[in-house]
């Protein structure tokens, strides 16, 4: 019986737990293989547990089962006792396992997943600073544009005021010119 415990155990730590279709083949791998690296010395609750494996192949009653596989450990000292405790043992394996995987997958979720997301949040600090920016420059833009329009209505005012004085002026001197040219044609004909 030890020796195909033994076998069991050696071909596929997987194979402790029968079959765990539909699981991830490489947490079943790594949480059995950590039971196997802690093993306790002599029969305990992982060669028990071997032994329920040879022993399901009979189809056999699963109270036989655990009877038949407990009774013959019983005879190289196993008690119900070593084996509840050392199951116990394998449970707090499996936790050990869990916390380091806890952490391993938090160092991901940081890697991974808060460093991009605070990736993101930069990019979107940077946009809407972008966005600020284009606010402020199209404001600027619609003061600018109002100060062109508003400086094209005083260029065309002051070209109507200059052309206005221009011809004022133009029609004064011509005015002027015409009565000296009337006083001089008086002169030259009266004197």
């Amino acid at each position: 019986m030890a020796l195909i415990i033994y076998e069991i155990m050696d071909k596929s730590s997987t194979n402790l737990f029968g079959n765990l279709d539909g699981l991830d083949d490489k947490s079943c791998k790594s949480l059995t293989d950590a039971l196997l690296r802690n093993n306790l010395k002599g029969f305990d609750y992982l060669e028990f547990r071997a032994s329920l494996r040879a022993l399901a192949s009979l189809k056999m009653e699963s109270s036989q089962v655990f009877q038949s596989a407990f009774a013959t450990a019983s005879v190289i000292g196993l008690t119900k006792e070593h084996l509840v405790s050392s199951a116990e043992h394998y449970k707090s394996v499996l936790q050990k396992e869990k916390n380091s995987f806890d952490i391993a997958l938090q160092n991901q979720v940081n890697q991974h997943v808060v460093a991009r997301n605070n990736e993101i949040l930069a990019l979107d600090q940077q946009i809407n600073l972008f966005k600020q920016q284009i606010a402020e420059l199209e404001s600027k833009i619609i003061k600018n544009e109002a100060l062109i329009k508003s400086k094209n209505e005083q260029i065309i005012e002051s070209d109507s005021k200059i052309n206005a004085t221009k011809q004022n002026f133009e029609i004064t001197l011509h005015a002027i010119n015409s009565e000296i040219d009337r006083d001089i044609d008086a002169i030259n004909l009266y004197l």
